[in-house]
């Protein structure tokens, strides 16, 4: 119930995301799209860190239960797209809710 608490103020900000440029960028990026989009909605690249990211990517194998593995080709282009347009990357509009958080809890 507390976890909800927290969470729940923080919808809005997830669903339209906490970072405007890599929103935009998730949902302009054909690779993710086509990607992630196959079997979940995809998730900008913004609300990770590039630790949580290449966490992610390193263990597609076991990708929450499934086996979501690509060929090296396919991996390096989402993971270069999720680099580029992660939470910690610099661009002109860092995430604020990122920024907040201290030293690298992630992932």
């Amino acid at each position: 119930m507390i976890r909800l608490l927290f969470v729940l103020p923080l919808a809005p900000a997830l669903l339209l995301g906490l970072n405007g440029t890599a929103s935009a960028q998730m949902a302009g990026d054909p690779v993710l799209v086509k990607e992630c989009s196959s079997c979940h909605l995809p998730f900008s690249a913004g609300w990770l860190t590039k630790a949580s990211w290449r966490k992610i990517m390193d263990t597609l194998d076991n990708h929450f239960g499934d086996d979501a593995r690509l060929p090296d080709e396919r991996k390096a282009a989402v993971e270069a797209a999720l680099m580029e347009g992660a939470g910690d990357a610099k661009t002109e509009r860092p995430s604020p809710f990122l920024k907040s958080v201290k030293g690298d809890p992630a992932p």
